[in-house]
């Protein structure tokens, strides 16, 4: 029994560590080849509380070469734990070919769930109570879609923090805070070609 339970766990092991190595952010999250700068790859979960403000500086990672498209992010206030490590997630609102898709790109994969259709989620937005929805994720595992991006979205220039509450594989639930202020005046002078219906 005992040699049976070294070989589950080292399989568990080899298939966690080959999802790790897979490469680059799926095409349904990202174009481009690698992860931007600006997210921390390691660092202690402790770090002083930031607050981030929406920013375009990585639309090229979000969208790659594509014309007539946006990206907006905004990163959360903290850092959260998983078994890859500290990570800081980050909040994607972007319009390719006309679609609005808002995100969180969470750096790790979800929980398990057999035989449910998308990944369980806890969301609040200012001081509303946690609601629990199902959010489909990326084919990489590192991202979590709203299933109407363009009506999440639009709450969000609606409000001023969103918590955001998700398991990680093989870790406690967390949640992500976001400060969510300031989107409006960065979306409104390209919501005509994101097919916006202001």
């Amino acid at each position: 029994m005992l040699l049976a339970a070294v070989a589950v766990t080292g399989a568990a092991l080899g298939t966690f560590a080959l999802l790790a190595m897979r490469g680059g952010p799926s095409a349904n999250v990202s174009a481009a080849a690698a992860v931007p700068s600006t997210r921390p790859a390691s660092a202690a979960v402790s770090t002083p509380l930031v607050l981030h403000k929406w920013s375009t500086d990585n639309r090229g990672y979000w969208i790659g070469n594509q014309r007539h498209a946006a990206a907006f992010e905004l990163q959360a206030d903290d850092l959260v734990k998983t078994w890859f490590g500290p990570v800081r997630p980050t909040l994607v609102v972007r319009c390719t070919a006309r679609r609005m898709q808002t995100f969180v790109y969470t750096g790790s994969p979800m929980k398990i769930e057999p035989n449910a259709d998308g990944k369980t989620v806890r969301v609040s937005m200012d001081d509303e109570p946690m609601r629990t929805e199902r959010w489909p994720d990326s084919d990489d595992h590192d991202a979590l879609f709203a299933p109407d991006g363009t009506a999440f979205a639009q709450r969000l220039l609606r409000a001023r923090t969103l918590r955001f509450g998700y398991s990680p594989h093989n870790a406690d639930d967390v949640v992500a805070q976001f400060h969510v202020s300031g989107l409006a005046e960065l979306i409104d002078p390209v919501a005509r070609e994101c097919g916006w219906g202001k």
